[in-house]
């Protein structure tokens, strides 16, 4: 008996308390779609600042975290940042958070800022939001909403980030894309392919929205072809936005700009209403979770579905007859925003078997995939500490010896062409696209 109240006595200021506290926050963890940051709203006067730096401005789930945190440090070992060399520790983070509410327990006056002592601002901007961190944690711990909402008070409250983001910030106010190319020239590539806009036939069944990169990079604009070529080829009935079309606004929001996104996000959804859009295909796993999961949240509702999921069905339909065989070996690297986010696993490597190919996995795929590095705005900050994260998931990808690397994202073709490149392996690997070998098979 004196053992069982010593040990009841003890547990709460040992690591024993988390088994206890662990399984509440599993039991209190969030429902329904992953990833998706709180809505700001600009109209409320009664707001002082966006953002959260105070401890006092996170919620009581934020906090009740840091209490059933296991340190076991899973969140670590499957961070990319922190497998680069970069000073982010998701683990850290979130012990510094428990450490500022002890401080305060015994300070109530105290007012620390979490900027700084419980993140720095390397460690802020290094996230990739590939939630790797999350998957990995056995009791559901939210470690990136936390550090969006750090990156929104840099961002909305002191003007504080990158020196790269401000140009992207810029183009999208002015250019609704990241390079500021003329808004006018948007659909330039995609007329030449013979695609319609929604104006010249309003009645069309889905909305194809390539993005920015689809309508603007070289190197995407082949997989937009690619994919229009396909759709043809099944019979679907699709046009475009032309010109209207603007930035989704992910870049904008997972850096911190809120006001930015949700400035796109309601001139698209204002379009797209008003020219009745019900469904609408993308080829970018970033559009796809903006629009399926943060658009709602705006008063845009639509069916939205991914190129790889509707070529899938399609060739299962028999409206896309494969008849090329690939006698060639392929990995496929799982983009963070379709696998993490969706768990659209088996429809990418569907597709290529279909196509006749062996599939080797990398030693980091599906739920445990490493991210490219371009997410969470990354695409457009440079790397400056440790290893750059597309060459190390580069370097993954080739000790397999396969012949070619396929991806389903236009940031991850981007980013693994770049690494291929840099491993000097261009001449013995092709990076391509689902939609790109599939055009090649038909």
């Amino acid at each position: 008996m004196a053992i069982s109240m010593v040990a009841i006595a003890y547990v709460p200021y040992s690591k024993l308390i988390h088994i206890p506290l662990g399984f509440v926050n599993i039991l209190l963890r969030k429902r329904g779609p992953v990833g998706v940051p709180s809505t700001i709203d600009f109209e409320d006067e009664s707001l002082e600042s966006y953002g959260k730096n105070q401890l006092k401005e996170l919620s009581w789930k934020e906090l009740f975290d840091t209490d059933a945190c296991m340190r076991c440090g899973r969140c670590v070992r499957s961070c990319p940042a922190n497998l680069s060399g970069k000073s982010l520790n998701p683990k850290q983070i979130i012990q510094n958070i428990r450490t500022l509410m002890e401080d305060k327990e015994k300070s109530p006056e105290a007012e620390q800022p979490l900027i700084g002592k419980a993140a720095t601002e390397d460690d802020i901007w290094a996230c990739t939001t590939c939630r790797s961190c999350e998957q990995q944690c056995p009791v559901f711990i939210d470690h990136i909403d936390k550090i969006i909402e750090m990156r929104r008070y840099l961002t909305l409250m002191e003007s504080k980030f990158p020196h790269e983001a401000q140009c992207m910030f810029r183009s999208l106010e002015t250019n609704s894309n990241p390079w500021g190319i003329g808004w006018n020239t948007r659909h330039d590539f995609l007329q030449s392919c013979g695609v319609k806009t929604i104006e010249e036939n309003p009645q069309a069944e889905y909305l194809y929205f390539p993005g920015c990169y689809g309508c603007y990079d070289t190197r995407n604009q082949k997989v937009s072809a690619a994919l229009v070529k396909l759709l043809q080829a099944a019979g679907i009935d699709f046009v475009t936005l032309g010109n209207n079309e603007k930035c989704c606004g992910d870049p904008a929001r997972r850096l911190g700009n809120e006001y930015l996104f949700v400035t796109q996000a309601t001139e698209n959804i204002e379009i797209m209403k008003k020219h009745g859009v019900k469904k609408i295909i993308t080829q970018c796993p970033h559009c796809y979770n903006t629009f399926k999961n943060e658009y709602p949240a705006l008063g845009g509702d639509f069916e939205v579905i991914h190129h790889t999921e509707l070529l899938a069905s399609l060739v299962m339909s028999g409206k896309l007859q494969i008849k090329n065989k690939f006698d060639q070996t392929i990995t496929y690297h799982d983009s963070c925003y379709l696998g993490r986010y969706h768990q659209i696993y088996k429809q990418p490597r569907n597709l290529l078997k279909a196509a006749g190919f062996k599939l080797k996995e990398m030693k980091h795929t599906r739920k445990k995939s490493l991210c490219c590095g371009a997410g969470g705005g990354r695409m457009w900050l440079e790397e400056n500490h440790g290893e750059r994260i597309n060459e190390m998931r580069t370097k993954e990808a080739l000790a397999i010896h396969p012949d070619l690397i396929g991806t389903a994202c236009p940031y991850c073709l981007t980013m693994l062409d770049d690494g291929v490149a840099a491993c000097k392996a261009r001449k013995k690997v092709k990076v391509l696209d689902i939609a790109e070998i599939l055009a090649e098979a038909i």
